[in-house]
């Protein structure tokens, strides 16, 4: 019998092909996607309904879907309490919708919530009717609406596969909830009891300078952090400005930011809007980014601390990777309080002031005032350099990033208060509670070498390498397209 499959997050088109090679076993009933996938989806998949991504988010129907309420299915006591715990982590995660730190037009509580109550409600009504065996997630659902889907297929029961990659190249893993570990699987690399000779190239290279070792995701923010664009960014505007001055009348077809004055799902940003709003949002970040230097001193390495590099916000590897450690200065107070004695130095990212992004939705001012207030933290400048921070530390806290996988390989030990891919590493302890920071740190002080070997490090590499697959669930280069829809199609038979 085919199995009925709601699917979300996808980026590549490599995920069509690889749905039809399981046309036997199963079948896509509702597709949530970008408009570069979705007329792909509608050639291949005649039957499946397609949403559009931006419409999704935004709380927008699809036609066989809409009516005239404004609540599609009864919420009961029940169902609210299903969501409870989801329900404070999808209201944060609204912060991408909220251009309410620039132009004072919040996206307020009664907003959120009825927004959220609106996507509840909607999936409920689309769930009863389907009927789905499964949801695939190409990405851990970090979109509110993929959420709240992801949220109600976990209330009802519903399987769901949850894709995500790892820092290791070119891997990525399957999971089946976004708290959980990676689902064990045939794989696609048989190790000889060994590590692959291009992840032993990888790990060798961050025990070296940063500039060797720093991560491509960052050489793309850095490239475009600069708080002042440059002429030739500004020329780049410019022109961009003059094309699309005849249609400036037109929707912007990738924000879905909530419009002042219009409730989300009416709020469609034309494309002088949206132009207008990011020259405001770089003004404010300009004055962000000196806010925070106001409270920035040069670190002292020779003295006992930990390491704190904040996270970029808003974005999946918080919400909701993080759990309620979204709320980042929660995990840094837990630090202060269990280690009075101890300093903790805390770093903003680099991309939380691009030009490039959106980090103005992330941050307000008193951010870096109460954190700077909470005893024994201090915030260092940007210009500190990252190994410098991180070798000379007690500890690299971090709720799920990459630096604390860094330090790991270095050899220093992590403290990770969310779902990072790493947390089972030697030399990792997974934050939860002040009982368990208490025992790790208690552990870290009793042990005469506080961080992780090389070699263990290695030997946790090779078992990724068996529990995960080879391939790509991002927009990748080269023209391996059929291989790795194989790939991807082989992984949903291995996990589902």
């Amino acid at each position: 019998m085919t199995k009925q499959v709601i699917i979300s997050g996808v980026s590549i088109t490599d995920w069509i092909q690889a749905i039809k090679q399981l046309s036997d076993s199963i079948e896509p009933c509702y597709w949530i996607c970008r408009g570069e996938i979705k007329n792909k989806v509608e050639e291949r998949f005649p039957n499946c309904i397609t949403h559009q991504s931006i419409d999704c988010i935004q709380g927008r129907p699809v036609k066989e879907y809409d009516t005239d309420e404004p609540f599609y299915h009864p919420l009961d006591k029940d169902i609210l309490e299903d969501h409870l715990f989801n329900e404070s982590i999808a209201l944060k995660m609204m912060d991408r919708l909220d251009t309410g730190n620039v132009t004072n037009s919040n996206f307020t509580y009664g907003g959120r919530i009825r927004h959220f109550h609106r996507m509840v409600t909607y999936w409920e009504m689309v769930l009863d009717d389907l009927s789905p065996d499964l949801a695939i997630f190409g990405s851990t659902p970090h979109l509110v609406s993929d959420y709240i889907l992801y949220s109600c297929c976990k209330s009802r029961g519903i399987d769901t596969l949850i894709y995500s990659s790892v820092s290791l190249p070119d891997l990525f893993y399957v999971r089946e909830c976004i708290d959980g570990p990676p689902v064990l699987s045939s794989g696609t690399i048989k190790n000889s009891g060994g590590i692959s000779d291009k992840n032993d190239r990888y790990i060798n290279s961050l025990r070296k300078e940063y500039e060797e070792a720093i991560p491509e995701y960052m050489t793309e923010s850095q490239s475009n952090s600069s708080i002042i664009p440059s002429l030739e960014g500004l020329t780049k505007i410019s022109k961009s400005v003059i094309q699309n001055a005849i249609t400036a009348c037109e929707p912007f077809p990738t924000a879905y930011v909530k419009e002042h004055n219009n409730q989300i799902e009416d709020s469609r940003l034309t494309k002088y809007q949206w132009y207008f709003y990011r020259l405001k949002a770089w003004i404010y970040r300009r004055k962000l980014y000196k806010h925070y230097r106001r409270y920035t001193i040069d670190p002292d390495i020779s003295t006992k601390y930990i390491y704190f590099p904040l996270h970029y916000q808003p974005e999946r590897t918080t919400s909701p990777e993080g759990g309620l450690y979204v709320h980042q200065y929660l995990a840094v107070n837990l630090l202060s309080q269990t280690l009075p004695k101890t300093t903790i130095y805390v770093k903003e990212h680099p991309s939380q002031f691009s030009k490039r992004i959106k980090g103005e939705q992330g941050r307000r001012p008193y951010f870096y005032q109460d954190m700077s207030n909470i005893h024994n933290v201090e915030l260092v400048p940007l210009k500190t350099p990252v190994f410098d921070l991180v070798d000379n530390s007690c500890a690299v806290a971090t709720v799920t990033g990459t630096t604390g996988w860094e330090a790991l390989v270095r050899g220093t030990p992590a403290l990770v208060f969310g779902n990072a891919w790493y947390r089972n590493s030697p030399g990792c302890y997974h934050i939860k509670s002040q009982s368990d920071l208490i025992e790790a740190i208690e552990k870290i002080n009793s042990s005469s070498r506080s961080g992780p070997t090389i070699e263990s490090i290695k030997r946790f590499a090779s078992k990724m390498e068996e529990i995960c697959y080879q391939g790509y669930i991002k927009p990748y280069e080269g023209d391996n397209t059929q291989e790795n829809s194989s790939v991807l199609a082989n992984s949903i038979i291995d996990n589902y």
